[in-house]
């Protein structure tokens, strides 16, 4: 069963509109069990039935029912990562649409989205892999109606949709929708669509930047082809040693930080042919010969940055990895 994960920054968004509201964010995140530090890495990804949860409170602390799409008008390129910043520097809303469709993997993997052209208008098309319940009415009117605010802020003039269908059921103030959208939004649809005509879809900024849109385009890949589409032995790999130098780390420690349950973290490592212990014995193995390279450290230094708990204890698991102690090894090079 595929695992539906999206950017950690639809949960860190709720600063500023917790921030608005004056409401608590540390305590938004406290009562939706959610660890800050779990939101620090700008690369992280989190499944959406937390964000749905982080919402949800959020909505709850607020008592706005609208809370997604009165709070659109805070959305940031920042949210989008490396896909915001490419949206700003094209050339046109049509150019932006396009890419989001190609990064699309950056924002979140529970969502299939697709652009399309006839003679009068440009349309994306968004629609949810499961139940958009399942994925959070709040969260979903954010992240698709940001998208019209990420338009706005590339042109100077408003931009208006012509037409707005969207997938969630009938809100209780569709008011909220059409003040926000600037036109009429129909409800209940099979999927989202949010439609430009062409005169407003591919006008041509002045000020559009290429070369800098293509070194987004860039990072975005990069960024799908490391953190989305890496193995779950490279993201386990990763996550050993960012944490080794605190200590040895279990597999339930490893799991969390990849927004996994030990069980699903298990699984994944075992269909890709491998499990925990052999990639901590690997990953030291591969750091211990790196670092007694460098002459500078101390071998009690190396230990501990490799998670033993002393000198005598990484002794002893390198002998049994290379057959020779720390010291004979770097006497050998």
């Amino acid at each position: 069963m595929e695992s539906y994960t999206s950017l950690s920054s639809w949960i860190t968004a709720l600063e500023a509109i917790l921030k608005e509201r004056n409401v608590s964010y540390p305590e938004v995140l406290a009562e939706a069990n959610i660890d800050i530090d779990l939101l620090r890495n700008p690369y992280g990804r989190i499944e959406v039935s937390i964000i749905d949860r982080a919402w949800k409170v959020a909505l709850a602390h607020t008592g706005d029912k609208n809370l997604g799409i009165t709070s659109a008008h805070l959305c940031q390129p920042v949210h989008w990562h490396a896909l915001g910043l490419a949206m700003l520097c094209s050339a046109s809303i049509s150019e932006a649409i396009a890419r989001l469709v190609q990064f699309r993997e950056i924002l979140t993997n529970v969502v299939t989205l697709n652009m399309v052209r006839d003679e009068q208008s440009v349309c994306l098309h968004m629609k949810t892999k499961i139940p958009i319940e399942d994925v959070g009415l709040e969260v979903v009117d954010f992240g698709f109606a940001g998208l019209l605010t990420l338009c706005r802020s590339i042109f100077p003039d408003d931009v208006k949709p012509s037409r707005v269908c969207l997938q969630r059921p009938d809100p209780e103030s569709p008011d909220a929708f059409e003040d926000f959208y600037g036109c009429p939004v129909h409800f209940g649809g099979e999927q989202h669509e949010l439609e430009f005509p062409l005169a407003v879809a591919d006008r041509v900024l002045d000020y559009s930047d290429p070369q800098l849109a293509a070194r987004q385009d860039d990072l975005a890949q990069d960024y799908i082809q490391r953190i989305v589409q890496s193995s779950a032995i490279l993201k386990t790999q990763d996550a050993i040693k960012e944490l080794l130098p605190q200590g040895e780390p279990c597999q339930q420690l490893i799991a969390e930080r990849l927004c996994l349950s030990p069980r699903q973290l298990q699984r994944q490592l075992q269909k890709e042919g491998s499990n925990f212990t052999a990639l901590l014995r690997d990953v030291r193995m591969e750091l211990a010969k790196q670092y007694l390279q460098q002459q500078y450290r101390p071998i009690t230094e190396v230990a501990l940055l490799l998670g033993f708990a002393d000198h005598s204890n990484f002794t002893r698991a390198f002998k049994s990895w290379f057959d020779c102690t720390p010291t004979e090894f770097r006497e050998g090079l």
